[in-house]
């Protein structure tokens, strides 16, 4: 029996029948991510064997995924405009660059590698969050921190203050990395501070990937990623520690723009 995906996929206006001008991320009803490819080929993230299924994008478009790897619409429908939402590096956020990248990100879903990485998302009072909270927003800051540092636990609240004062949740979202002894810890800090954003598990594995690439050696660290995941401001600037406030100033002038 054939397997159904229901896929979510925003899209920028097309023609029907149209050549497909860009690359599509989708998300499938088990969480998996898509990517539909413009020359018609599709693939799951997680490397998963292709199957034989049909898939329904939110405009209500119908697309019949083959387990050859081939894809393709079943119907006509015209998709639902969805804005581009352009992203410049700022002079201002990186020590490394002084240029705009000049990037522009089509379409909702952002974030590829903590998407890929973003399995036991949740919230502060241990509930389970969309992926999508994440993936629709321009930026993101990674915050790497524990309750046992007491240069961190003086930033939080601080960190806390900026969220709820600048747009956290819509304009830019936090992303929650636990250096905490466990756990129990991690969650009890993550209570006490009231951290409204999202947070991974203790010690998962998308967790220690996204650890491994972005964190530096101490904390509390802070970094501020773009819709494709390249560091806009961090930390450690040449190796130096220069602290999270550094970030939020970034960050804030870019929102400001």
């Amino acid at each position: 029996m054939k397997k159904l995906f229901l896929i979510i996929v925003c899209l920028t206006a097309i023609n029907a029948g149209a050549a497909l001008s860009q690359d599509f991320r989708a998300t499938s009803d088990d969480g998996r991510s898509v990517v539909l490819k413009k020359s018609g080929i599709w693939f799951f993230v997680d490397k998963s064997p292709p199957e034989d299924g049909r898939a329904v994008i939110y405009d209500g478009r119908a697309v019949k995924l083959e387990s050859t790897g081939k894809w393709s619409f079943l119907n006509n429908k015209e998709p639902v405009p969805v804005p581009t939402h352009k992203l410049s590096r700022s002079s201002a956020a990186t020590g490394a660059s002084s240029q705009s990248s000049g990037k522009s990100y089509s379409g909702q879903f952002l974030h590829p590698f903590l998407d890929e990485n973003a399995s036991g998302l949740g919230t502060s009072d241990a509930q389970p969050a969309e992926r999508t909270r994440l993936t629709t927003k321009q930026f993101v800051l990674v915050f790497f921190s524990g309750h046992w540092c007491p240069p961190c636990r003086v930033f939080t609240p601080q960190l806390v203050q900026f969220y709820n004062q600048k747009g956290g949740g819509e304009k830019f979202e936090i992303l929650f990395i636990s250096n905490d002894r466990s756990a129990r810890e991690m969650m009890s800090y993550m209570a006490e501070t009231q951290m409204p954003w999202l947070a991974l598990q203790w010690k998962s594995e998308g967790a220690g990937a996204i650890e491994k690439r972005f964190s530096g050696p101490g904390i509390p660290c802070l970094v501020l990623l773009n819709g494709n995941d390249e560091v806009l401001s961090d930390s450690y600037v040449g190796g130096k520690y220069v602290g999270p406030h550094k970030v939020l100033s970034d960050l804030e002038r870019i929102l400001e723009q």
